[in-house]
């Protein structure tokens, strides 16, 4: 049988820059969609269930640096989501 890879270090999704003239709804759709394409990097498992097949043979990274590098970035998001008024959307 073949051994199944795990999942390579990925880089994180950037999270968007904020533009000036953005929306507080525009800004929130913008952030969905980073956590969106950030989890189809590092959840190998996640984005072939969406359908993305070129990393099929791979495995998410459940190290402790590969956990650590996820709540990073998902910390970055949720500041970034907590920066959005909610009266706004």
């Amino acid at each position: 049988a073949a051994a199944t890879a795990l999942a390579r270090p990925a880089a994180a999704a950037p999270t968007p820059v904020r533009a000036a003239d953005e929306t507080a709804t525009e800004r929130f759709r913008s952030l969905v969609k980073s956590y969106d394409d950030f989890r189809l990097t590092v959840y190998p498992e996640y984005a072939l269930k969406r359908g993305v097949k070129d990393r099929a043979g791979e495995l998410t990274d459940v190290s402790l640096s590969g956990i650590t590098r996820r709540a990073a970035e998902v910390a970055i998001i949720l500041g970034s989501l907590r920066e959005i008024d909610p009266a706004k959307l």
